[in-house]
Parts: C-alpha cells; sequence; structure tokens
C-alpha cells in the first residue's frame, strides 16, 4: 500500500447540519495518491458523531474519525492540534472546518503537484467565496478579488514572511491552504497565544519558505451565526487582530509586529468612530478590556491614537 500523501484536518463541533456536504467534498476528491480525512469531533452534543462513523463505515481507507469526550476547544485550540498532529500522516496537510464545503474536486490533487514541483514553497492556497447562510446567498467578491484586481494580468500572488507581515491582507486562509508537513509545525508555541488563528500560524509557517494564493475559488466558507469566528462581531474579530498583532511582537520577538499593532489599532479606532462616534469607541474600549491586560489595553490604544492621522493608506485590512 502507497504511503499517505495528504491528511485533511476536519474540525467538527455540532455540525449535523452540514457535516455530511463537507465530507462529500472531501471523500470525492480525484487523485493519483492515497490520503486521509481526520475528523475531530469536539464532543459534540448532537449526531454529528454517528454521521461521522457512517462515511467511516463507507470510506474505511479514508476516513479517520477522532471523538472527544470533553470539549478541548474551550481548553485551547492547541490541544486539538497537537492531537490532530500526532496522528496526521501525510507528507503535505491541509483543513477544513465541518461547516464549509471543497468546490473542485481536483484541490488535493493540484495542491499537492505544486508542492512536488516547487520545492521553495511551504504552501499554496486558493482562493475562498463567501456564503451567507442567513440570505442564502454568495458573495459577489472572493477573498482575494482584491489582490487580482491590483495585478489583473496575474492568476497569483507569491508571499513570503516579509511581505506578508506588510500587509495581513495578503494572509492565507487556514481552511484553502496545503503546507508541508514538517518539525517546525511542532515547535509553533501555540499554548502562548490567547487567540491562535490563521494570523499566528502562518507568522510561523511562512518562515519555513514562500506561499502562494491562486485566484481560483475552490472553497466555501460559510458564515452564519453560530460559527466559532464567522459568528463573531466585527469588533471582536478586528480586537483579536489587534490582541494577536501585540502577542507576536511580544511572543513571538519580531519587533516588526510593533508597526502592525499601530497600524491595525489606528484602523480600529477609526473604524468605529466612524460608525457610531463615541458609542463606537466605548465599545471598542469594553472588548479591549476584557480581553486585554491593563498595560496591554494602555499600550494599544497609546499606539492606535499616535498614529490615527498618519495610517498607511495602503494597508489591506
Amino acid at each position: 500500500m502507497k504511503e499517505i500523501k495528504v491528511s485533511v484536518w476536519v474540525f467538527v463541533y455540532n455540525e449535523e447540519k452540514y457535516i455530511r456536504q463537507c465530507l462529500d467534498s472531501l471523500v470525492m476528491q480525484k487523485t493519483n495518491f492515497p490520503f486521509e480525512v481526520l475528523v475531530h469531533d469536539d464532543c459534540s452534543t448532537d449526531a454529528t458523531p454517528s454521521i461521522i462513523q457512517e462515511y467511516k463505515d463507507k470510506y474505511p481507507n479514508i476516513v479517520v474519525p477522532i471523538l472527544e469526550k470533553e470539549n478541548l476547544f474551550s481548553q485551547h485550540i492547541s490541544k486539538i492540534f497537537r492531537i490532530l498532529m500526532e496522528k496526521t500522516r501525510g507528507e503535505y496537510i491541509t483543513a477544513c472546518d465541518g461547516d464549509d464545503y471543497w468546490t473542485d474536486e481536483l484541490k488535493l490533487q493540484k495542491q499537492a503537484d505544486f508542492l512536488d514541483n516547487n520545492k521553495n514553497f511551504i504552501s499554496h492556497t486558493f482562493d475562498v467565496k463567501e456564503y451567507f447562510e442567513n440570505t442564502n446567498t454568495y458573495s459577489e467578491q472572493t477573498k482575494y478579488d482584491f489582490l487580482k484586481q491590483n495585478s489583473p494580468e496575474k492568476k497569483y500572488v507569491d508571499i513570503d514572511y516579509t511581505s506578508y507581515h506588510k500587509s495581513i491582507g495578503f494572509m492565507p486562509m487556514f481552511l484553502s491552504t496545503m503546507f508541508r508537513n514538517g518539525d517546525y509545525l511542532t515547535k509553533i508555541p501555540m499554548e502562548k497565544y490567547k487567540y491562535f488563528r490563521d494570523t499566528v500560524f502562518f507568522h510561523y509557517v511562512l518562515q519555513q519558505g514562500k506561499g502562494r494564493i491562486v485566484f481560483e475559488p475552490a472553497v466555501v466558507y460559510r458564515k452564519n451565526d453560530s460559527g466559532i469566528y464567522s459568528g463573531k462581531s466585527k469588533e471582536y474579530n478586528q480586537i483579536v487582530t489587534v490582541r494577536n498583532m501585540y502577542d507576536l511582537y511580544s511572543i513571538g520577538g519580531d519587533k516588526k509586529m510593533l508597526k502592525n499593532v499601530q497600524i491595525h489599532s489606528s484602523f480600529l479606532i477609526h473604524y468605529f468612530y466612524n460608525q457610531e462616534g463615541l458609542k463606537g469607541i466605548k465599545r471598542v474600549f469594553s472588548i479591549l478590556k476584557e480581553n486585554t491586560d491593563n498595560l496591554m489595553l494602555i499600550k494599544i490604544l497609546w499606539f492606535g491614537f499616535t498614529k490615527i492621522f498618519n495610517r498607511n493608506q495602503e494597508y489591506k485590512f
């Protein structure tokens, strides 16, 4: 039997409405190599575990259930990552949330072929369409449309550690990216970050090599009120971004991140002041206070206000 080429991580919690669509889009992938689908169920309380077992029975050589008896995400996302890393056999890794799905049946083959033929690249990312469940509509623009507009003659853009930190708008999305497996993943200090998200993950991944973002949609990201991140408010998600930038500066030891903290903070203050005036600033302040210590709160606000009239207009949030 051939060795597993790609491991697909699937993050699941109470997804009985969506998990079949997700898993169908994964097991139907057409490849010339074996791949595995590691389905991590984080102690769902609905019918999700039984549906996962159903797919295990139907696709025993592909689907690998990992069924938790207690919820690990509430403790820290790093616990889930560590478990998946221990069970991963693939040379390459990609992922999908249980309420999202893939639209290209050759997604795995295309990404693996690229990484096979380009050893100096650490990752490959496809474009993403958003589906708004509340209105049953798809986004008119894809995640990376703004990059395509700036480079109409190109079908892709390459990024590295430097360009990534120059503009987080270049950030690959975890759910549409394939990256190389390796010891570097086990060395990422996930536990030190209160909010371990894509911003932090690719800070470490892109230290290993370049990434390519292709302007070809292959993934649908479902936005609904129950999503771990998609259900959060703009205030929450943008403030978490500021927190991540600050943590990458203080924990990751990258002094260049200080500028990103300033840019994100000033953008945050501008955005919510324009939306709601002083009421918006007060709301942002209360959320910041809940998610940061006092010293960090003072620094973030200081950075934001000192740069508020001198923002980098080329920055893409």
